[in-house]
């Protein structure tokens, strides 16, 4: 009987603490973007989101991601989905790119394109199933050794 009491307060625990996932289309949202794009801000109802969404983009593919929001602000790892199958994932910090930005397949299993953001802007390695490795420095494409030497002189490992 302890035990019993014990799992239901734990699992009451949890639960209280558990956020629900809220369905919204793209299309009831409006977007705040900033100059440079690197920043969208999305609302709904004249209210910036907050908490965990899930975004339909296409209902007839049953294409969706998982968002959670803060102040408006994507943060945290957004996943897309394409029947059920996931396509893509997202790093996101303060409502910008901040890591990787990866695509799959239709199937999900080979990787299309991985591209790395800082603060909204390519930066670093990328590759592209089709072209290989890309260099970009601050959203400029550049070589290897640009981008090297970029990183050597600002300190970076």
């Amino acid at each position: 009987m302890k035990k019993l009491i014990y799992i239901l307060l734990v699992f009451g625990f949890f639960q209280g603490f558990s956020q629900e996932i809220k369905t919204v289309s793209f299309s009831e949202l409006e977007f705040e973007i900033n100059k440079d794009t690197t920043q969208i801000k999305a609302k709904k109802d004249g209210k910036y989101l907050n908490g965990k969404y899930k975004l339909i983009s296409n209902p007839e593919k049953d294409e969706y991601s998982l968002n959670e929001f803060k102040d408006g602000k994507i943060i945290g790892l957004q996943k897309s989905y394409r029947y059920g199958t996931l396509t893509g994932t997202k790093e996101f910090k303060n409502g910008m790119q901040n890591g990787y930005h990866i695509l799959y397949d239709k199937a999900g299993k080979n990787i299309m394109w991985k591209i790395h953001y800082v603060n909204g802007k390519k930066h670093g390695l990328t590759w592209w199933a089709d072209t290989g490795n890309e260099y970009y420095i601050n959203g400029e494409k550049a070589t290897q050794a640009e981008f090297e030497e970029y990183e050597k002189n600002n300190n970076r490992k």
